[in-house]
């Protein structure tokens, strides 16, 4: 069967014909991949570099996050003008975490999750068997569909490389694949981190560095999927090798990676292997982010952050002082009915110790309690936010960990001058990642909504 997958424009894409957000769709290519293994003609199409004409009668959308909604139900639109008997598959993590009667709600009679093994493979008519495990299937059938200068502008900038997924941790706020809890029950759900077969990684690597120095590329900026590096060591080392031998095979392209990082992780591993991160930093480990995320242990213990007898400042010191790794403090921050202005002002000062202190660069972050399949979305408590988020699409965007506080995600008004006033004083720090936006909040008028789009075209997250 025939079937194309679209990465969709970028919610903050300037009009076309500009070229919207630049960045290689990973996980859109993991899907093709195994489409392609079952034996499906898969093309593939990025809306951010130009713009799909027709839509086939299978057609496929990657929601990056919940401010991708709206633009998942214009091509549920799109789909029904051009293809009106047509499927839509819809993936990404944020699918994953609505329920069966929010997904038909949003999305209709023709979306399918994506997501779902047995869904995906009805859609294409094929036994769901037939899929290959996402771990087990290599990418480069997808990298040899993408042109050269397609293929050239994603290598010209950091990309995320698909390394593992899964994280042994519960962070309440986190919507990612990470062990969970039932807020009913309190019924714990471990995930554990599941590394792709390491002869496939290397493959595919090896595929990306021969295919950057025929384009002229000398450097690979590369963003590894983990959710939380240190927290597999013995696959970790696996995967140093891989990069040491592909970096001795390659002398004339410069690897450099970032990685995310749990603090205790991180520290258990420098504690008893800390040959492994001198490995890593020999294969060409530049940057790591530490997952602050608050500078009180009522805030860690609130939404479950696991620094446990690790200090954020020692890690942060050790990866600068010790490994010569430049880091970047994550600061996700401003939890509802969590934090207040005492524990607001510690974390924007921890940040700026900090960045003043071992050069970590700050990326900030507003919590969002209630996001597609974090804990605070499976709260029966939330029940009328969360449908009133279905019943009315467009507010997803206020969802956005880059947007200030809204009245929807922060309802007390003065709480939330106070979560965007510490926010914005962070972002405007220097070395900051973060390019903060502004939410798409109920009841603007035309003029403030215009004004709202305006300020974030461009502003993307990376």
């Amino acid at each position: 069967m025939d079937v194309l997958l679209i990465q969709p424009r970028h919610v903050y894409a300037p009009e076309r014909p500009d070229v919207g957000h630049i960045y290689m769709p990973t996980s859109l290519l993991t899907a093709a991949a195994r489409l392609l293994r079952a034996g499906q003609n898969v093309s593939l199409i990025d809306e951010n570099l130009s713009r799909c004409t027709q839509l086939l009668p299978v057609t496929g959308i990657n929601l990056v996050g919940a401010p991708y909604v709206p633009r998942a139900i214009e091509f549920v639109g799109r789909m029904s003008r051009w293809q009106p008997e047509g499927t839509l598959l819809l993936g990404g993590q944020v699918v994953s975490g609505f329920s069966e009667d929010q997904f038909r709600r949003l999305f209709g009679v023709m979306g399918v999750n994506g997501n779902r093994d047995s869904d995906l493979a009805s859609a294409v008519g094929i036994g769901p068997g037939a899929l290959p495990a996402p771990e087990l299937v290599s990418l480069v059938p997808a990298f040899q569909l993408l042109a050269d200068d397609v293929m050239e502008r994603y290598l010209a900038r950091e990309f995320s490389f698909y390394l593992s997924q899964g994280c042994r941790y519960s962070c309440s706020f986190c919507a990612a694949v990470r062990t969970s809890r039932d807020p009913t029950t309190g019924k714990t759900s471990p995930v554990r981190e599941i590394y792709r077969d390491l002869s496939i990684v290397d493959a595919d690597m090896r595929y990306l560095v021969e295919r950057a120095l025929r384009l002229g590329k000398s450097e690979l900026n590369i963003y590894l999927s983990n959710l939380d590096l240190f927290q597999t060591p013995s696959k970790l080392r696996e995967f140093a090798r891989v990069m040491q031998g592909i970096k001795c095979a390659f002398p004339g392209c410069r690897l450099r990676m970032r990685g995310l990082s749990n603090v205790n992780s991180f520290s258990q591993v420098h504690e008893t292997d800390s040959d492994l991160i001198e490995e890593l930093v020999d294969a060409g480990l530049t940057r790591v982010g530490f997952g602050v995320d608050g500078a009180t242990e009522h805030v860690w213990r609130a939404v479950r952050k696991p620094h446990g007898d690790y200090s954020c400042t020692d890690a942060i010191r050790i990866c600068f002082e010790t490994y010569g790794i430049v880091p970047e403090a994550l600061m996700v921050f401003g939890h509802d009915c969590v934090d207040d202005g005492e524990s607001m002002r510690l974390a924007g000062e921890l940040v700026r110790a900090l960045w003043e202190k071992y050069g970590a660069h700050p990326r900030p972050h507003v919590s969002k309690g209630i996001v597609p399949g974090n804990d605070g979305w499976r709260d029966p408590k939330n029940r009328e936010i969360v449908d009133r988020l279905v019943t009315t699409p467009s507010l997803f965007q206020v969802l956005d960990f880059t947007s200030l506080p809204s009245a929807l995600t922060h309802p007390d008004a003065a709480f939330r001058r106070i979560v965007t006033r510490y926010y914005v004083e962070i972002c405007e720090m220097a070395d900051t990642v973060t390019q903060y936006v502004l939410p798409e909040e109920s009841g603007l008028s035309a003029v403030e909504l215009e004004h709202v789009r305006s300020f974030n075209q461009g502003r993307y997250d990376v």
